[in-house]
């Protein structure tokens, strides 16, 4: 569908309400396509090596993560603006919220967001992770962003956002965890269930 991605792809966004997807290469290429063809509508060069992608569901805007901490947010008009997380790692994992506010964690775990016309702001500091070494965090956005998870070394932790701020975490209990990493994790549709894929398989 997307051919010529040297260095392979490190994202990918689906658009649910304007049926385009966002892709994201490690060597900075990001690119809107459309259905049904399956065109390139838009294809953007960075200087960065990216990590991470998410798309608004109308695609209005686009963001990319990359290994310095900066945040790239790309408009359908073609602009551009750049956000660096304060103190950040590499951003390993992106959501929007909606079509303007967005939500990133760098690879410690920590949750950052701009929301409205602010940001970046700390907005969930993560606990030292275990001595699992050479994971990275990753998070799941529920339907009505009201929820989070968001994986730091072998825990899952499930935040609760409400206006603009997180006001309640707690790690997750769960036996089918114990002893193994979480490689990736979603919500269901309706956001009642957690799916966590984990290193073991």
């Amino acid at each position: 569908v997307v051919p010529g991605w040297a260095g392979g792809i490190v994202g990918l966004g689906y658009a649910t309400q304007a049926v385009k997807l966002a892709v994201a290469g490690r060597h900075g290429r990001v690119s809107l396509v459309t259905r049904p063809d399956w065109r390139r509508e838009r294809d953007t060069i960075l200087p960065d090596t990216l990590q991470a992608l998410a798309v608004t569901p109308l695609a209005r805007e686009v963001a990319v993560g990359t290994i310095r901490g900066d945040v790239v947010r790309l408009t359908a008009q073609g602009t551009s603006r750049r956000g660096t997380i304060p103190g950040a790692g590499r951003v390993t994992s992106l959501a929007y919220l909606n079509e303007r506010d967005l939500l990133a964690t760098d690879e410690r775990g920590n949750v950052f967001g701009w929301i409205g016309n602010g940001g970046p702001a700390l907005l969930w500091r993560a606990p030292a992770p275990d001595s699992v070494t050479g994971t990275r965090s990753q998070m799941a956005v529920a339907a009505g962003g009201r929820e989070l998870a968001v994986t730091v070394g072998r825990t899952v932790h499930r935040l609760r956002y409400r206006a603009g701020r997180i006001d309640d975490a707690g790690a997750l209990a769960c036996e089918q965890l114990t002893g193994v990493t979480p490689s990736a994790i979603a919500y269901s549709r309706s956001g009642a269930s957690l799916i966590i894929a984990t290193s073991t398989g």
